[in-house]
């Protein structure tokens, strides 16, 4: 019941709906485009025709992919921040952070199996690039 850990918890709730917010956005998104692809073909003509009018109005809309980016990469950028405050007063506060994995008893790989992996991985590709296969067929 201490009020600066229930503070705190609150704080996690409200970053961890942002993020929800956020992947839902791109995730519309994402839906939104694969459909709009279908459409633009259908109408590239009327927009190529239009474009004067219109060129101005596309470069600053939500349908631009450029300002899209723009503005995702802000809202991760700002999420980032957040959780490194809570992180920050999580220390602060004597809070020890736990692996969730760790507490439901699953275990997953950790980086540095994966970093592994990949190396073992990328070593056998340039094994496969440095085989000289016009000496194999004859």
């Amino acid at each position: 019941e201490n009020p600066v850990f229930k503070g705190w918890v609150k704080e996690v709730s409200k970053v961890a709906y942002r993020a929800e917010d956020v992947i839902d956005e791109y995730a519309y998104e994402v839906l939104k485009r694969k459909f709009d692809l279908a459409e633009m073909a259908e109408i590239k003509s009327l927009v190529l025709r239009l474009k004067t009018k219109v060129g101005l109005f596309w470069c600053f809309s939500n349908n631009n992919p450029v300002v899209f980016r723009f503005r995702m990469a802000h809202k991760v950028k700002s999420l980032r921040e957040s959780i490194a405050e809570i992180y920050g007063k999580a220390k602060d506060l004597g809070i020890k952070l736990v692996d969730v994995a760790d507490v439901a008893g699953a275990s997953r790989p950790s980086r540095s199996d994966h970093n592994a992996t990949s190396l073992a991985e990328r070593q056998l590709q340039l094994r496969r690039e440095n085989v000289d296969y016009e000496g194999l067929i004859g």
